[in-house]
């Protein structure tokens, strides 16, 4: 079956034979993704959930760090107006921006289990629905609409979602995009499937810089940042990591770990 680049409509493209499936690269834009029809995402993604819920695991406490930097580069970008977080899980991130109260907030996803445990959690003054981006009913225009790791669950719904955010933006709204997997980090070329930032269940676009400004010239956005957060994240071990890439090159190492390059962190404007 010929594949359609689900962002820029190319037929043409090559075949990356994975582990445990097919990832196909568009030769016009250089996106790679995962055929979502082929791969059933509803199950897995949403237990995958379960993990984020922990709040006594390591990865969750860094996570929580992570959020509060994610919030201060989103008040450097927008001090007021209506924000919206696409895929919010269970409202912590949204839960810090409260702190602005010249933001007003609001959060949607699909997992309802979130959106239940973020509507008994933050109670007042944050607006959750359970709904995707396409199907959110609201006559608000927002002037800044964030996908804090979860652009890349987008998959065939890319195009109607970019259509529904011009839809639902107000003059100078602000696309603002974190935890981003780049396809032209060195960890997922010497991984593949094996990479922490891949899952084929999920994960059903991989962007690089030059799918991100093809995007942008299909709708009219342009780049005001476009960056590959490490050494300012909480996750980062500089030395480690780079003892790890060794390890790695050398075949001695099979799992992911932090890396330069991992991530791709935008801020999208009209």
């Amino acid at each position: 079956m010929t594949q359609i680049c689900p962002l820029c409509d190319s037929k043409k493209y090559h075949e990356i034979k994975m582990d445990r499936c097919i990832v196909y690269q568009c030769n016009n834009c250089t996106l790679e993704y995962i055929n979502d029809q082929e791969y059933k995402i509803d199950n897995n993604y949403l237990k995958n959930y379960d993990k984020v819920r922990n709040k006594k695991s390591t990865s969750s406490k860094l996570r929580q760090i992570q959020y509060t930097l994610d919030a201060k580069h989103l008040e450097k970008n927008i001090s007021q107006g209506n924000v919206l977080d696409v895929g919010c899980s269970t409202g912590d991130f949204l839960n810090i921006l409260s702190q602005n109260p010249d933001l007003h907030l609001f959060g949607i996803d699909i997992d309802k289990d979130a959106i239940s445990i973020a509507k008994t959690k933050y109670n007042s003054g944050i607006n959750f629905f359970n709904t995707n981006l396409i199907n959110y009913q609201t006559n608000l225009k927002f002037d800044c609409i964030v996908f804090r790791g979860s652009f890349q669950f987008l998959g065939s719904d890319l195009k109607g979602t970019l259509k529904k955010i011009s839809e639902i933006s107000s003059k100078n709204t602000k696309i603002l995009i974190y935890s981003l997997p780049n396809s032209e980090s060195i960890l997922y070329y010497f991984l593949k499937d094996k990479w922490n930032l891949f899952d084929e269940f999920s994960h059903t676009l991989i962007f690089n810089k030059t799918s991100l400004m093809k995007l942008c010239e299909l709708y009219k956005y342009k780049i005001k940042e476009c960056s590959f957060p490490y050494l300012e994240t909480p996750y980062a071990n500089q030395v480690n990591d780079y003892e790890s890439l060794i390890q790695l090159i050398n075949g001695e190492k099979k799992d992911s770990f932090p890396f330069l390059g991992n991530i791709i962190q935008v801020v999208l404007e009209k």
